[in-house]
């Protein structure tokens, strides 16, 4: 049950097809060394039902991918996007390493986008931070996710919106999966790589068409990528939660791709 119209592949790749709706060379100045600090600073709600529309330059990380369906991805470097693996064509170009492997589920649903061309940072494009390797996930903590993806009546949204959805107790979001796992065969593994964000209540999540974008908490006045939106089961429903890529868990290797690529 990905978040994207169509995710069968999760291996790490390399492809050249993504937009960046906000980027405007010549409205903002160019900015260096900085990566998740927004010009504007949307204020977070605990219960947002359908959303809200983000602001210019609030998310200047946030990227459209428009490939197999459509997705969303984070920008991490002047020309490398931060994706889930579902949202890639057959035919990018694969890489893998030891760590990071093809996956039969949503595990390691995490991939890397290069773009044909540079960007110049400014306060409409700037690159969301990269978490430590090995970061805390406090239950409880909320996070920002923000898409293109289908909204409460079903549709796809033309504007980029935004909710604020906290971390699940890893245990919890455990117990969920296994339930799950009872009623369809279907369901995905959860595993350490993988962790879940939602209210019990549900009414408002992440959906079809988010799918790869990501879900920033803040540190010391900067956004860091916490997790990938991967999957999930339905979309706010009561009992059910939205599961996320750890992004820590993949830190290096993200690192040394672009390093490697450049």
């Amino acid at each position: 049950f990905p978040r994207s119209p169509s995710a069968q592949h999760h291996t790490p790749a390399l492809l050249a097809k993504a937009r960046l709706p906000y980027h405007q060379e010549d409205t903002a100045q160019p900015v260096l060394g900085v990566c998740g600090r927004p010009e504007v600073t949307v204020v977070g709600r605990s219960r947002i039902l359908k959303g809200t529309i983000a602001p210019a330059r609030s998310f200047p990380w946030q990227a459209l991918i428009l490939s197999r369906g459509r997705g969303g991805g984070a920008v991490v470097g002047d020309r490398w996007i931060l994706t889930a693996a579902g949202n890639l064509v057959s035919d990018a170009k694969l890489i893998s390493n030891e760590k990071v492997k093809a996956s039969e589920n949503f595990d390691h649903d995490i991939a890397l986008i290069k773009l044909k061309r540079r960007y110049t940072f400014n306060s409409n494009v700037m690159p969301l931070c990269l978490p430590p390797e090995n970061a805390i996930y406090n239950a409880g903590t909320p996070g920002l996710v923000s898409g293109f993806g289908i909204t409460e009546n079903y549709t796809i949204s033309s504007q980029l919106r935004y909710i604020q959805l906290p971390v699940v107790d890893q245990e919890k979001c455990q117990r969920f999966i296994d339930k799950e796992r009872v009623h369809s065969k279907d369901v995905s593994v959860f595993t350490d790589n993988m962790f879940c964000a939602g209210f019990p209540e549900g009414g408002a999540d992440s959906c079809q068409g988010d799918s790869g974008g990501a879900f920033v908490l803040k540190n010391g006045g900067q956004f860091w990528a916490a997790g990938i939106i991967s999957w999930g089961i339905s979309c706010g429903e009561e009992g059910k939660y939205g599961v996320y890529t750890r992004v820590d868990k993949y830190t290096d290797w993200v690192k040394k791709t672009i390093e490697e690529n450049s």
